[in-house]
């Protein structure tokens, strides 16, 4: 019910968050598939999205990819080690 109500929406801008991020593969994921769905399909409907993530969820995979890391305009993170930053991560202190 929640993704047919939001194929409804069309959204300028949209701020996600994630249990993990993994530069290595490209990929964000959560534990939760329904959650995974509806994030996945926010994505799709929104012109510009930015990921919200904190630091302790680098290299950690969760069970459902629900995106990828450059289909983010801008990924803000409180840290992240130089050698696995994306050129789309800004440093929020």
């Amino acid at each position: 019910l929640a993704i047919q109500m939001l194929k409804q929406f069309n959204f300028d801008i949209a701020f996600l968050t994630t249990n993990s991020i993994n530069f290595e593969l490209g990929e964000v994921s959560v534990f939760d598939f329904q959650i995974g769905e509806v994030k996945k399909e926010v994505l799709k409907r929104c012109k510009q999205a930015r990921l919200l993530v904190d630091s302790t969820k680098i290299d950690k995979q969760a069970l459902c990819t629900w995106a990828k890391i450059d289909e983010f305009q801008d990924i803000f993170m409180d840290a992240c080690p130089i050698e696995e930053r994306a050129e789309n991560v800004i440093l929020c202190e």
